[in-house]
């Protein structure tokens, strides 16, 4: 079944007021929501890809400090880094 945009407006909101609540909490708080069951299931979903999900990428898999090459103000500051392995 697809959503609606005013589902997933509501999707969005629970998803996210779950997430800032602790870990051991989140699937006490899903299961106390009366809400639509497609919406629910939805968030379920999210929050099942985001637990699964870890912290992808959330250190960069680049070795060493990237911050040394981007200049401040630099329309492309990824090319600054990429050409400053050929100085």
């Amino acid at each position: 079944m697809e959503l609606t945009p005013e589902q997933w407006e509501r999707v969005k909101a629970l998803f996210e007021t779950i997430l800032d609540q602790p870990l051991a909490e989140r699937s006490a708080i899903l299961a106390t929501a009366n809400d639509d069951p497609a919406i629910l299931e939805e968030v379920g979903r999210l929050l099942r890809s985001h637990r699964e999900a870890g912290h992808f990428l959330s250190v960069s898999p680049l070795p060493g400090p990237i911050a040394p090459h981007l200049t401040e103000g630099s329309p492309f500051p990824q090319a600054t880094f990429w050409l400053s392995g050929f100085e």
